[in-house]
């Protein structure tokens, strides 16, 4: 994949994962090596990052409430302050799906936190949503046959929704609905759709509940 576009937050940790691979090929080092590697170069990185380039600025959050905490193993590691921006942290999200999906690292949680994280700190703000849906929207593009096979549907189905709420208000774009219409499609999920809102790349009421996605104007 061609990374060349993508911030250098982002290459950088692309850069320094490469080279630790080959430690973690061999299926007997488990999901907690693999974590291992992943924490500790994607942090260094991003850390060195924001070593150099000074304080990052972070778009204003909903409610004037501080940063969202996260819990996850991995991702909790973007809760430290050199580490809390907008930019940042969707860099250390978009290359954690991988790792975590296919080892299976607390899947619930990391969806759990992220859907908290987009809803709280991201979603209604225009800043914070152009930092992170095109990110968000390949990372879940790239790693779909693993987050569909999840055995949760409700909570894939949440994270989704609030995915496409990011995505949507950055880019209004009628065919990426489209394509989340097919990820719902995927999962098994019913969607109760109003045609305008694919015709006018918006949302009056975009929800899950109860197997259902609701889009209306």
């Amino acid at each position: 994949m061609d990374r060349s576009g993508l911030p250098r937050c982002c290459r950088l940790v692309d850069h320094e994962l490469g080279s630790h691979r080959s430690h973690v090929d061999d299926k007997r080092t488990g999901a907690l090596t693999v974590a291992k590697v992943f924490v500790s170069t994607s942090v260094a990185a991003l850390t060195h990052r924001a070593t150099r380039s000074g304080p990052a600025s972070s778009p204003a959050r909903n409610h004037d409430m501080p940063p969202y905490n996260f819990s996850h193993k991995l991702l909790k590691h973007v809760n430290k302050p050199q580490l809390q921006s907008t930019d940042t942290r969707i860099c250390f999200i978009a290359d954690a799906f991988e790792p975590v999906l296919k080892e299976k690292i607390d899947v619930n949680g990391f969806l759990t936190d992220l859907y908290a994280w987009l809803a709280n700190d991201v979603c209604g703000n225009k800043s914070a949503v152009e930092a992170c849906a095109t990110l968000l929207f390949n990372a879940i593009h790239k790693n779909w046959d693993l987050l569909k096979g999840h055995d949760s549907t409700d909570l894939v189905a949440s994270f989704l929704v609030e995915a496409l709420r990011c995505y949507n208000f950055a880019k209004h774009d009628s065919n990426a609905i489209i394509a989340f219409i097919k990820l719902f499609g995927d999962l098994g999920v019913k969607i109760d759709l109003d045609q305008n809102c694919v015709k006018c790349a918006t949302f009056g009421d975009l929800t899950y509940s109860k197997g259902v996605v609701k889009m209306s104007m």
